[in-house]
């Protein structure tokens, strides 16, 4: 997803809503006029202060019901007739909602001149704001500023045809960086492309190309973190997490890898700010208490860094209480042939490594708890797959390293189905199950569970 995307889109809720209050406030101020006070006297005593509190309130509630109505959806409609449909649908739902309200809130004041008013000034005022971001926007993209830069792939001419038609429609934010032709050995090229220069995007242009090498050229692109695009016939289309958008008439099918991008993303990023920022306060007086006892238990620091992969394969530093010795990390070869667990993630039952208070604070994940930083930082999600040791992704085939899509988490699917017992192909299947069907709700319910599953001491390592 572009950043400029990203950016423009957030833009839009701040000033929707004081689009939304401004409305109101003007609405208020006609109703007042001594013009319109001479035709109409005002019956009802209510003072403009009380009346633009409740403004400010009654926004907050409208900027959720347009976000339930679609309206911030990540890209928006290329049509802007779409997007004043949307606006006038997501207002007259808001609009409603607020009469609804006020019927049975009498006491308030009685004047359905100004809801009626401030309905309809507040879709003047979105339309023309939303006009103003998409100028905006466009002009950007005129002036080679936040463009998606898309690689084509196709034969018989079809990628040149596409190239050329994004070159004369800058306002759709594609910029083509090339074109290659489509044969069995494309996703060796792709590959190779893909490391060598910053492209956004692919786009397989060629309508009949095989299924096998569309799947093959699409696991290429989302191995490298990129979008992936194709033209195919809508109704043979796997339609999930997709978008569509339309080219020379051809509909492009935007495969996505998961539903947390754009405000997916945004959403959960918000909830693990302020989740992983509670626990920490809260949990304060925890910390320190086991810091205490892992200093009188055994030598060493209080907290260990380890390196791990993390979202798009960034490495970052995540931070532990430790619960092994000083030199665990130098034993780790001697053990290996003890390994309990197949593929490329050791696992051991009795690990002489482990201490005294770090069997105690496995048992429970209370070594785990520092990882609320990582959350803040940025580094981690609340919930996600499990952090990847950087050996371990180097063994990983090529779908097993569609995990690293997303940014790993501190509980998640497979640490609530069975925790340390899981084969790693199950862990990878039940990740990938999270990855493609994330939801907040879903979330919730992770970690609603893990308390429970932490406690029961059931396969904890």
């Amino acid at each position: 997803m572009r950043k400029s995307d990203i950016f423009f889109s957030a833009l839009t809720v701040p000033l929707d809503y004081i689009m939304l209050v401004v409305a109101g406030l003007i609405s208020y101020l006609i109703r007042y006029h001594p013009l319109v006070t001479e035709l109409r006297p005002v019956v009802f005593n209510l003072s403009f202060t009380a009346y633009a509190a409740s403004v400010l309130a009654i926004g907050i509630s409208w900027i959720a019901v347009f976000s339930l109505s679609g309206l911030y959806k990540i890209p928006e409609p290329r049509r802007f007739i779409d997007v004043i449909g949307r606006i006038i649908f997501a207002s007259t739902a808001g609009f409603l909602i607020i009469t609804v309200w006020m019927f049975i809130q009498r006491e308030l004041f009685d004047s359905r001149f100004i809801i009626l008013a401030a309905w309809v000034i507040a879709i003047v005022l979105l339309i023309l704001e939303r006009w103003i971001i998409r100028v905006l926007r466009q002009s950007a993209y005129r002036h080679s500023h936040g463009l998606e830069q898309s690689l084509l792939i196709g034969n018989n001419g079809t990628a040149q045809k596409f190239e050329q038609t994004i070159q004369k429609n800058k306002n759709w934010g594609l910029k083509s960086e090339g074109t290659i032709d489509l044969n069995p050995q494309t996703p060796e090229t792709l590959s190779q492309k893909l490391q060598q220069s910053g492209i956004d995007s692919v786009i397989v242009t060629d309508v009949n190309a095989p299924r096998e090498l569309i799947e093959e050229l699409m696991v290429v692109t989302h191995d490298a973190h990129k979008k992936f695009y194709y033209a195919a016939d809508i109704f043979d289309a796997h339609l999930r997490n997709i978008d569509i958008i339309t080219i020379l008439g051809t509909p492009l099918i935007h495969i996505k890898r998961t539903p947390l991008d754009g405000w997916g993303r945004i959403i959960k990023r918000c909830f693990d700010i302020v989740f992983s920022g509670l626990l920490l306060l809260l949990l304060s007086p925890v910390f320190a208490l086991i810091a205490i006892v892992i200093k009188l238990n055994s030598k060493g620091a209080v907290f260990v860094g380890l390196t791990r992969i993390g979202g798009k394969g960034k490495e970052f530093t995540l931070y532990k209480f430790r619960s092994m010795v000083n030199n665990a990390h130098e034993m780790k070869n001697e053990l290996l042939e003890e390994n309990e667990r197949s593929g490329p993630l050791f696992k051991m039952k009795n690990d002489p490594r482990i201490t005294s208070v770090g069997k105690f604070l496995r048992a429970y994940s209370l070594d785990e708890f520092p990882q609320f930083w990582n959350v803040l930082k940025g580094d981690m999600s609340v919930v996600g797959p499990r952090p990847h040791e950087p050996e371990e992704v180097g063994q990983y085939k090529h779908h097993q390293k569609r995990v690293l899509s997303i940014k790993p988490g501190i509980s998640g699917m497979a640490q609530i189905s069975g925790r340390s017992s899981l084969a790693f192909t199950e862990e990878i299947r039940l990740d990938m199950y999270y990855i493609e069907n994330w939801s907040l709700k879903m979330d919730i319910g992770i970690i609603l569970k893990t308390p429970i599953v932490v406690l029961s001491r059931k396969n904890a390592s």
